[in-house]
C-alpha cells in the first residue's frame, strides 16, 4: 500500500481544481478508512478519479461510474500505477439500466455527481439498491451546495441516516474559490438498518 504523501503528490486541492476536493477532506478520508474495514466500494462521480485513487487503497473493489467518458479514460490512465482493484464504468447513474447492472454487495459508497436534490436522493438510493448489509456513505460538497445538506440532513431527521463525522474544511472557508462553505466540506453516515 502506498502512503498518503505518495498517493496525493500529483492530486490538486480544490482551490486550484474546483471538480475536486481540499487536501484536508483527502487527508480526513485517508484516516477514516485506515481506521475501518470496508470490503467493496461504489464512486458515484468518477470525476478525475482522485477519491477513487484513495478509497482503493482501503477496499477490495471499487466501482466508479461517470457518463463522460474523458473523465473514465483520464482517470483509469491517471491512476494505473497505483490501483488494480478499480472497475470503470462509462455509465450515466441517472439511466434506469444503471441499476440493472451487476455490482457485487457494497458496503461503501462515495457520493459526488449531481448537487441538487432529486439526484442526491437518487444516488443515495442507487446505493441502497447494491448494499445489503451495513452500508457507510459519504457524501463531498455537503457544506458547499445547499441541496446537498438538505437531503442529507432529512435523512439524519428521519432516522435514516446516523452521521459518523463531518470531514474536509470546516463552515465559513472557502474550499473553493469565490464560495463559502454553509458546514464541513463533507460529511460520512451510516445507514440506519432498520430505515
Amino acid at each position: 500500500m502506498y502512503t498518503f504523501q505518495e498517493i496525493i503528490k500529483d492530486i490538486p486541492d480544490k482551490r486550484s481544481n474546483k471538480s475536486t476536493t481540499s487536501h484536508i477532506f483527502k487527508k480526513d478520508l485517508w484516516q477514516y478508512l485506515s481506521a475501518n474495514k470496508f470490503n467493496s466500494a461504489l464512486e458515484i462521480g468518477t470525476a478525475k478519479g482522485y477519491s477513487t485513487r484513495i478509497i482503493s487503497q482501503f477496499v477490495n473493489k471499487i466501482y466508479t461510474v461517470d457518463n463522460n467518458i474523458d473523465n473514465v479514460k483520464y482517470a483509469q490512465q491517471n491512476n494505473s500505477k497505483f490501483c488494480n482493484n478499480v472497475t470503470y464504468l462509462h455509465n450515466d447513474v441517472y439511466n434506469d439500466n444503471f441499476r440493472k447492472l451487476q455490482i457485487e454487495d457494497i458496503d461503501l459508497c462515495f457520493i459526488d455527481a449531481c448537487h441538487d436534490s432529486f439526484h442526491v436522493d437518487y444516488d443515495i438510493n442507487t446505493c441502497r439498491l447494491y448494499s445489503s448489509k451495513k452500508l457507510t456513505l459519504i457524501f463531498d460538497d455537503y457544506g458547499l451546495f445547499p441541496e446537498v445538506k438538505k437531503v442529507v440532513d432529512e435523512y439524519i431527521k428521519n432516522n435514516t441516516f446516523e452521521v459518523i463525522k463531518k470531514i474536509g474544511e470546516t463552515k465559513g472557508s472557502s474550499p473553493r474559490t469565490g464560495k463559502t462553505l454553509l458546514d464541513s466540506e463533507g460529511i460520512i453516515c451510516s445507514l440506519i438498518q432498520n430505515a
